[in-house]
């Protein structure tokens, strides 16, 4: 019988994202600032305001997410890096699933133990 709080037991397509494309809770603060705001587009500065963090770690984390195709990146008219979330309905199904299964206080236990994994791995070694 498994404990209800064992945080290491949750499906591998979820282990996979967490500790991959969306491997932080800062990279998944960055793409629930779209989802929650419903904001079609965002500077920097905007998600980090809105965030709490600051701009320089979330550049980052901006940047991973946009290779990986989960966001978009244009330039404006003054240069500046405008942010959008993607429109493609695999990644959009999936962040919604992942924005519903976080309203769940065991999910979000075991999303956060498996962002301390994917931080542990790639941790320099002593």
């Amino acid at each position: 019988m498994h404990h209800p709080f064992d945080v290491t037991e949750l499906d591998s397509t979820w282990v996979d994202l967490l500790q991959g494309p969306i491997n932080s809770l800062s990279r998944w603060d960055c793409l629930r600032y779209f989802l929650e705001t419903g904001e079609w587009s965002a500077t920097l500065d905007q998600i980090a305001m809105a965030s709490g963090r600051e701009s320089a770690i979330l550049l980052d984390d901006l940047g991973a997410l946009t290779s990986d195709g989960w966001l978009l990146r244009r330039r404006d008219e003054a240069g500046d890096s405008i942010y959008q979330l993607t429109q493609a309905d695999d990644k959009l199904h999936t962040l919604d699933a992942l924005l519903s299964a976080m309203q769940n206080d065991s999910f979000r236990l075991k999303a956060l133990y498996q962002w301390t994994r994917a931080r542990s791995a790639d941790a320099e070694p002593f």
